[in-house]
């Protein structure tokens, strides 16, 4: 049996705002791997883009769905 949580606007916000954090700190991983290292793909580094790639459009995912759950608690709220 699945159980549903129902978050505060408040704790979605906080979870927001990790979630930003966290996409901040994956681009930052991006910039190093691609700036740094003219031949990160070359040097075996590809797979670590791959990854952070998907780490970053989960985490959109995420947004959206945090943004969508406020927008609903917002509405509930009129």
């Amino acid at each position: 049996m699945e159980i549903i949580k129902t978050f505060s606007v408040d704790e979605l916000r906080t979870v927001r705002r990790w979630i930003n954090d966290r996409m901040a700190s994956v681009e930052y991983e991006k910039n190093v791997i691609e700036y740094g290292d003219d031949h990160a793909f070359l040097n075996g580094k590809g797979e670590s883009l791959d990854w952070l790639d998907r780490d970053e459009r989960s985490l959109r995912a995420q947004l959206k769905l945090i943004d969508d759950q406020v927008e609903n608690e917002n509405a509930k709220s009129r």
